[in-house]
């Protein structure tokens, strides 16, 4: 498999979980990315073998704040730690790389002495640190569904997703994996949760040092894009702004290139960043729009009422603080309504702003859907 074929794999997978976390299916969402950790895994050896000599732009050493793994005793000191973990986080940077197009610091790994036994504790920069205890000579089941047959062991919430789980004992795990339930090691739950926090936070991680890094790699192949736009037309600060509000709202940055096109045109009308950050989502619209398309064709996109949309226009131009509670509830009951999961669609005006205030829902601007695209919405037929 080429590297090429690879990253179109993973951004399917990426799709599809991202999918199901807007339908509030977790135990789907995790279950897909257990499956795109193994494809990477298994595929991401031989892309890169004999490229040793000039590795991926992700293993390059990118200056400024590390991201932070430390390990208690147990999970430090055993075996498979050093020959399983390590080689294992770094395909999940790589695959990060693949999906997203994010360069990521370095990760440091560490063992403090004050960290208990069975804990790891990971720390990114600007964010609060987050821990998870593990249970030597245990496995984790995740349940798949509220429906799923009860099983022996202790009840634990898994710490990516917060799905119900379970400890496992090594002579359960085949009876749990007959039931339907996901069983993981430590270095599986250790990992998945360093990638959701990774995706989750990918806008907090794209520093100044990241964002000049990434530059810096394309210009080796578009040295003319990069030169004319940094710093003669935007600083860097403005790109990196831009590339942070498409991490944000988990819309990938591989297409670079085709990103700095749209920003040396649009930043000939406006330098404001919602506006420079629209023009490009309307250029990844087809990327952007690729999750909600359902298996006939259609597009699961709900429009506003124009009652409603007007509402929060108003509310949003009077810039009021807090956010009126009528239009919030309003919105919320309209959700509620719906008979499953829908991306809101919005004016342009209103989708930024839309996206910052109500980040728990997923909206889309009229200008993000591709004309031919237009007679494919979904129909909400009750409302």
């Amino acid at each position: 498999m080429r590297e090429n074929d690879l990253t179109q794999t993973l951004e399917e997978f990426r799709e599809l979980a991202e999918l199901e976390k807007g339908r509030n299916n977790l135990e789907a969402a995790y279950r897909i990315y257990l499956e795109a950790l193994k494809v990477a895994e298994s595929k991401l050896d031989p892309i890169y073998a004999g490229k040793r000599s000039q590795p991926p732009p992700l293993e390059r050493v990118v200056e400024g704040p590390t991201i932070g793994l430390s390990l208690g005793s147990v999970i430090a000191n055993n075996p498979v730690t050093e020959k399983q973990l390590v080689p294992r986080i770094t395909k999940a940077r790589r695959q990060l790389w693949l999906e997203m197009g994010l360069v990521l610091p370095a990760i440091q790994i560490k063992q403090p002495a004050d960290l208990a036994a069975n804990c790891y504790e990971i720390s990114l920069p600007g964010q609060e640190k987050t821990s998870f205890e593990v249970k030597p000579g245990h496995y984790l089941a995740i349940i798949q569904g509220d429906e799923a047959e009860p099983i022996k062991g202790s009840p634990i919430i898994e710490p990516a997703f917060g799905l119900k789980a379970w400890w496992l004992q090594e002579a359960d795990r085949e009876q749990a994996q007959s039931l339907g339930y996901s069983v993981v090691n430590h270095q599986t739950i250790l990992v998945t949760h360093l990638q959701e926090l990774f995706k989750t936070h990918a806008s907090h991680m794209l520093t100044h040092e990241v964002a000049q890094a990434l530059l810096d790699k394309l210009a080796e192949t578009e040295p003319r894009l990069v030169a004319d736009l940094v710093p003669g037309i935007l600083t860097l600060d403005e790109v990196r702004e831009v590339l942070a509000g498409l991490l944000a709202e988990q819309v990938s940055i591989r297409d670079l290139a085709g990103i700095l096109e749209t920003l040396h045109r649009a930043a000939l009308i406006s330098h404001h960043p919602d506006f420079l950050l629209q023009e490009v989502r309307i250029t990844l619209c087809r990327a952007i729009i690729a999750p909600i398309r359902s298996k006939d064709g259609q597009l699961m996109i709900c429009p506003l009422p124009e009652a409603l949309e007007h509402d929060l226009t108003v509310a949003f131009e009077c810039d009021a603080s807090p956010f009126p509670n009528e239009q919030e509830t309003a919105l919320v009951d309209f959700v509620d309504q719906l008979p499953e999961f829908y991306w809101l669609l919005v004016s342009p005006y209103l989708r930024r702003r839309c996206a910052l205030q109500f980040p728990n829902l997923t909206w889309i601007s009229s200008a993000e859907i591709p004309d031919v695209d237009v007679g494919f919405l979904a129909e909400v037929n009750h409302l």
